[in-house]
């Protein structure tokens, strides 16, 4: 069953790559982990998945890396969106809440 966006009275999106979904009240940066992970070599083959995707633009690998989707219409609007990076939304969504 899809969500009942209409129940909250603010619906933040942390995907640049989905603005076709209606109702969203605000937009902010996607929401990265910067957690010490190990960063994949160069010509690594990445699912552009959430975190996959958004963790290589902030840490600045994301073009070094080649990217698949298995056919997944967000991986391949992500990869098409781009994402260049200069603000975390963990960041801009703890300003928010303060």
């Amino acid at each position: 069953m899809p969500p009942r966006l209409d129940r909250w009275e603010r619906r933040i999106s942390i995907e640049p790559a989905a603005d076709g979904i209606a109702e969203i009240t605000d937009r902010i940066p996607p929401v990265i982990d910067v957690s010490p992970l190990p960063i994949p070599p160069d010509g690594a083959e990445l699912r552009a998945g959430y975190n996959a995707w958004w963790r290589a633009a902030w840490f600045g690998y994301r073009d070094r890396v080649r990217w698949y989707t298995e056919g997944s219409p967000e991986c391949r609007a992500r990869i098409d969106a781009g994402g260049e990076m200069t603000e975390n939304g963990a960041d801009v969504l703890m300003a928010m809440i303060a």
